[in-house]
């Protein structure tokens, strides 16, 4: 996790980056503003050439004026960097899948311990200005220019620390959580600009106790800035009686900085294929974000006196210049295509044609495939595990079903592209679709190949494009219908998870997706229904993992040992998801009902969670008082608190007075 300084910067800072030494910040209360920590002499400007490491912090907002009213995200924090400090947190692995598919690795925890009192913190509201109810010019120019310098603050950083207890958005009054971070557009910005930096690591910590676990580059692309929800839309851009500009206006010029310079970083390093696989995905990641406007001269309509002429012009004129763009020359510029470039190719695959599928340029395939034939069909020569779905023999088909329009994907059929072509791992097209969620490629190759076999499933995982689409990619609840409604069966025993598995796959993705749950629902799929491996080799594995976290009890151990008997509702209530566990628990869930590991939804939720059981949940998988067992009972006569209100110190029942707002400081989560 050491971070070097020695090179030149690739992201620029516009406003200094302040920081709060941890040790200080652990003798704070609540976060507070930036001003007032200026002005006191508590936040100091941040040397990278110092021995110093930074924690950036990431988070939701839990009001739209405030952080963390509550003080939830400030008390998990602080226990956070306490179980740093103490050593508590040894390792943190990434998602088991992950480590799997790509071969990442964990980090070691030790250098926090050991260098506490040299580490420091970023986080929004305490480090950067912020603008009040009647901002003066000045702090809206230094809280621009801070916002434009996000991603140089987290290049600066050792690990960007994804905060998502398990809260209440209290204007809104909706579930807060690692999933409702993940469709937060600010929360995507922060972290892409991780994903982009040289070394740093992404940890997400879902509650006080809860074991941490990595997030992978893979998530980037599932995750666009553009694509994520924002406060000011929510708004209506009106607050207060103020408008507000929306913020995606803001960090389109962002992310397109983003990732020059990371263009720019890995043409330095003669990374050849990773320097054009950023470029050619720019056009992907930019999605969602308004576009620049289109110069044009209406001298030319002032002459016509018909509207419609003044239509076709127009159209003329945008399809002139969209044709423009889309030239091959423009594609080498766009990349930076070099004679280096072409020589790298030809032991890496990574071909011109690839860039040309990713960055969805239609008449560079067909000027490519003009000079090449053989470019069409030419697939990736190795892995590349930190690229997402680049891996060894993926061709370009699969890259524009995954990054690009439809167009780019009949140019590559009509260049005679095998539609069968499957990569290493066993995925064809299709599966490269639904795998990122591009909606409209996968109608439109379900329309052009209606008897596609949609029951094949992957060696050694089982998957298939229904697995694939509830799993991994983005618009879900769609994707399911439109395979469904191309006769995509609901149970194929040689599934991943088994027969009856999809309802398991969908409750165990970090994406909450009640809508899609409710389709497998409406279409009678049993929500009791329990996840079993797919062969005996998983159903060994997964034994052995069971015997592992009895005395090992790492986070990707304990993810592998409750798969086998758990049923929605357990993974639902792992994730801490209380959205889910409540539409569930309507469609009669069994609260009950116990895994291979002897656990009910609540134990399995209170092992993830560190002994700590979100409120939110408990209230719906306890609510049946006839069936408490004997260790929920004692319990139950603590009073709840806010969910990140945790002490080390297990209390007696007389620390708790008879209200909340009279409890003790050193006060416990009730632990169910």
């Amino acid at each position: 996790m050491d971070r070097s300084f020695s090179d030149a910067s690739a992201f620029s800072t516009r406003y200094p980056m302040y920081v709060i030494p941890a040790t200080k910040l652990m003798k704070m209360n609540k976060f507070v503003i930036h001003k007032e920590l200026l002005a006191q002499g508590v936040v100091e400007e941040f040397d990278p050439k110092g021995k110093g490491k930074v924690i950036v912090v990431s988070h939701q907002w839990l009001s739209y004026d405030h952080p963390d009213p509550q003080q939830e995200h400030f008390f998990t924090l602080k226990r956070v960097l306490d179980r740093l400090r103490n050593g508590e947190v040894n390792r943190v692995e990434d998602y088991w899948l992950h480590s799997m598919m790509f071969r990442s690795s964990g980090i070691t925890a030790k250098e926090w311990k050991d260098n506490f009192d040299k580490t420091y913190v970023w986080i929004d509201y305490c480090c950067i200005p912020q603008l009040e109810s009647e901002p003066d010019p000045g702090t809206v120019q230094a809280t621009s220019l801070a916002v434009q310098s996000i991603a140089a603050y987290i290049e600066r950083a050792s690990l960007l620390l994804v905060l998502a207890p398990v809260c209440v958005h209290e204007d809104t009054r909706q579930p807060c959580n690692f999933a409702s971070w993940r469709r937060r557009g600010w929360c995507r910005l922060e972290m892409m600009s991780a994903i982009l930096s040289p070394d740093v690591r992404v940890m997400v910590c879902t509650g006080a106790e809860a074991t941490p676990f990595l997030l992978h580059p893979f998530e980037a692309p599932r995750l666009p800035v553009g694509q994520g929800d924002f406060s000011c839309c929510e708004l209506g851009h009106q607050m207060g009686g103020h408008r507000l500009t929306c913020d995606k206006k803001l960090l389109r010029a962002t992310v397109e900085e983003m990732l020059q310079a990371k263009v720019v970083s890995l043409q330095r390093e003669g990374l050849a294929a990773e320097k054009n696989w950023h470029a050619s995905v720019q056009r992907f990641f930019l999605q969602g974000l308004p576009e620049k406007e289109v110069p044009f001269c209406m001298a030319d309509c002032a002459q016509h006196s018909s509207e419609q002429e003044d239509v076709e012009i127009l159209q003329r004129f945008l399809r002139e210049r969209f044709e423009t763009c889309r030239s091959l020359e423009t594609l080498k510029r766009h990349v930076g295509w070099t004679r280096y470039d072409e020589t790298r190719a030809h032991t890496s695959g990574f071909t011109l044609m690839m860039c040309a599928a990713i960055s969805d340029h239609t008449d560079a395939v067909h000027e490519l495939a003009a000079e090449d034939p053989g470019l069409v069909n030419q697939g990736l020569k190795r892995q590349f595990y930190h690229l997402a779905f680049m891996w060894q023999n993926v061709r370009p088909l699969s890259a524009a079903m995954a990054y690009a329009s439809w167009d780019t994907v009949q140019a590559l059929l009509d260049c005679k592209a095998d539609p069968k072509a499957q990569a290493a791992n066993g995925m064809d097209a299709l599966f490269f679709a639904c795998c990122i969620g591009n909606l409209k490629n996968i109608k439109q190759w379900l329309v052009t190949f209606p008897d596609w076999d949609l029951e094949r499933t992957l060696p050694m995982v089982g998957m298939s494009p229904l697995c694939a689409a509830v799993l991994s990619g983005a618009n879900k609840e769609p994707a399911l219908r439109a395979l469904i409604e191309a006769k995509a069966k609901l149970e194929v025993k040689k599934r991943w998870g088994g027969r009856s598995a999809l309802m398991c796959i969908i409750a165990n993705n970090e994406d909450s997706q009640c809508d899609a749950m409710k389709v497998l629902i409406d279409q009678g799929c049993d929500v009791n229904a329990t996840w079993t491996a797919h062969s005996s080799l998983f159903a060994g594995a997964l034994k052995a993992s069971r015997l592992v976290t009895k005395m090992l009890p790492d986070r990707p151990f304990a993810e592998l040992a409750v798969l086998q008997g758990s049923t929605p509702l357990h993974f639902a209530a792992k994730r801490g998801d209380a959205e889910m566990v409540r539409l569930l628990v309507r469609a009669n869930a069994d609260v009950h009902r116990r895994n291979a590991q002897g656990r009910r939804p609540i134990d399995v939720a209170r092992s993830f969670f560190g002994g700590q059981v979100p409120q939110s949940l408990s209230e719906v998988l306890l609510a049946d008082a006839d069936n408490w067992e004997a260790e929920d009972l004692p319990r139950l006569k603590l009073k709840y608190l806010p969910h990140a209100m945790v002490h080390q110190e297990r209390l007696s029942w007389d620390s708790f007075s008879s209200s909340p707002v009279e409890a003790p400081k050193k006060s416990t989560l009730i632990s169910l």
